[in-house]
């Protein structure tokens, strides 16, 4: 009976050697089939979880793939005659040259842009430096010319002069900075032309 308890509680096989042999090879020949076939449906349900993954990711991209809309442009730049004569500064750009003095080294830029709307005037190049747009005073001669001025500061403090003259599509004028420390620039620029909004 101990004999027996031991092979029972150690799970052995009962029995004649034969009858061990032959279990024992019955056992051998399942576990050699059983892990094919768990293998085989591990491959198959990977593999499906591979494809379903996949399946995700293209229709996520697919989702969020940019939809090609029209552009709706809602200003128009015209180039106006040179010859047009203007009634107003409001709604026009200009690419002004800029020009210092003979000798004078300037930090400015060669070309810069004014943009006039809504009753304001604003330098592209001073914008980058802090100056915000602001309002001009306009006053036309009776030659058409258009005369105009304004006055810019920045959160430092430092200030801008504007003073320009438009006639027959044409413009030049002249600004001057001052400085913290009190110094001042001045140069002159003039412009061939300009650009229209509608």
């Amino acid at each position: 009976m101990d004999e027996l308890s031991k092979k029972l509680s150690r799970g052995g096989i009962l029995g004649s050697r034969k009858f061990e042999d032959y279990i024992q090879e019955e056992v051998d020949k399942k576990e050699v089939v059983v892990p094919e076939k768990r293998n085989s449906i591990n491959v198959a349900i990977s593999l499906s979880i591979v494809i379903l993954f996949a399946g995700t990711v293209v229709g996520v991209i697919y989702l969020q793939k940019p939809k090609v809309e029209k552009v709706i442009v809602k200003e128009k730049i015209v180039k106006e005659p040179v010859e047009k004569v203007l009634a107003k500064l409001d709604g026009t750009q200009w690419i002004v040259e800029l020009v210092t003095g003979e000798g004078i080294d300037s930090t400015y830029p060669h070309f810069d842009k004014l943009i006039f709307s809504q009753g304001t005037v604003v330098s592209n190049y001073f914008l980058s430096k802090g100056f915000v747009a602001s309002n001009y005073s306009l006053s036309i001669k009776d030659d058409k010319t258009i005369t105009w001025e304004t006055m810019q500061r920045n959160e430092a403090g430092e200030i801008v002069f504007w003073r320009g003259e438009e006639k027959e599509g044409n413009m030049k004028g002249t600004f001057s900075r001052r400085y913290l420390n009190g110094t001042t620039d001045a140069l002159t620029f003039t412009s061939p032309g300009y650009y229209k909004i509608k």
